[in-house]
């Protein structure tokens, strides 16, 4: 059966305006709890945050303070909202190009939006969903050079990483999966002088907003955490040193087990008993080799929550890679089932359309 024509185009202006309205409307008014305030407040002086800094969220943040509307809060609050509302956009995207299914893209990308933890943080001041973004985007971005074998598909995502990492450090737990995929792709991809020279100066271009800390330390902003204007403080900062003695491998082993249950815990009391349809989905992809890619993203954001970061999920969402990654395989499994009744049942499709139409909303 001929692959069907997918124009994902309706379906994201679609569900990311019905997503952004349902955030905007949910947005916290001011400056919320947690790291909120302290964010939203070197986002509004351009200053230096906890480790590890975050200055792409910083000068994205200083951005939005200068819309024309609203207290300091508020704005930050809603570049949440909107880069949420961005990831749900590209996941919706990526369950398009995978499946060709409509139906399965509103469904995955639908549940992402409308679990707890990720309606969360995308209505507070928070680094998490410009994380999300900018790790759906790299998903994106490698599918498309693995479908292609364009070289330029593979220079974007090396620039997004960069800007990944100039946000959050965690985006390091996605490099296993990562080489995996490009190394049994194309393993001279990374041997080879010409590309790994573009790749190299790409990813250090975006690497270099880490540069934001000394400037601003320099300039005196209001906002100095750990005062990095020498090398040992700059990289104290940004390797985030300081916090590594009181949440990695700092528990027993019992602990850790009890930790590891809490882990996959919080993702059931996300997505319920749809995780085995995201499991499902994922097992119905055809190559082996994105089948393990999506399994090491799953396994090493798992390793950091257990291992190298264990401050409390109530507190802080490190699992959001891996919720990425359930809600593209419930697009997928959602699709596969589209596809069977369409071709074994067609009278049914409709009926299992409206169905997972509704899934999304049970979220709500």
């Amino acid at each position: 059966m001929p692959r069907r024509t997918m124009h994902p185009l309706p379906g994201i202006l679609g569900l990311g305006l019905a997503t952004f309205l349902a955030y905007v409307l949910t947005l916290s008014p001011s400056v919320y709890l947690g790291d909120s305030g302290e964010l939203t407040s070197a986002a509004f002086c351009l200053g230096i945050p906890h480790p590890s800094g975050y200055p792409v969220y910083t000068l994205l943040g200083k951005a939005f303070c200068l819309l024309p509307f609203g207290n300091a809060g508020f704005k930050v609050n809603l570049m949440s909202a909107f880069l949420g509302t961005l990831t749900v956009c590209v996941v919706y995207a990526l369950i398009c190009r995978i499946s060709r299914s409509g139906v399965g893209a509103l469904t995955g990308a639908g549940i992402l939006a409308f679990t707890p933890v990720f309606w969360w943080q995308s209505v507070a001041a928070e680094v998490y969903t410009l994380h999300a973004l900018l790790v759906a985007s790299m998903i994106w971005l490698l599918w498309r050079w693995d479908e292609t074998k364009d070289f330029r598909w593979l220079a974007a995502f090396s620039l997004v990483t960069g800007l990944s990492f100039g946000n959050h450090m965690q985006t390091v737990m996605l490099a296993p999966a990562v080489f995996f995929l490009i190394l049994s792709g194309n393993p001279r991809i990374l041997t080879q002088g010409k590309p790994f020279l573009i790749l190299g100066l790409l990813f250090t271009a975006a690497f270099l907003v880490y540069f934001h800390l000394p400037i601003r330390t320099t300039a005196g902003a209001a906002i100095l955490w750990g005062d990095p204007d020498s090398w040992e403080r700059f990289w104290a900062h940004v390797s985030a040193r300081s916090h590594r003695g009181g949440y990695v491998f700092n528990l027993t082993a019992e602990a850790y087990l009890d930790r590891l249950k809490e882990s996959l815990a919080f993702l059931w009391s996300q997505f319920g008993v749809t995780v085995f349809l995201g499991l499902w989905g994922w097992w119905r992809i055809r190559s082996i080799r994105w089948r393990s890619f999506f399994l090491g993203v799953v396994v090493f954001d798992l390793f950091y929550t257990v291992f190298l970061n264990t401050i409390s999920l109530e507190i802080t969402p490190f699992n959001l890679s891996a919720c990425i990654v359930l809600a593209i395989g419930i697009g997928l499994g959602v699709g596969g089932v589209m596809t069977w009744c369409e071709e074994k049942a067609a009278r049914m499709a409709g009926v299992v359309k409206a169905g997972c139409g509704v899934i999304p909303l049970m979220f709500l």
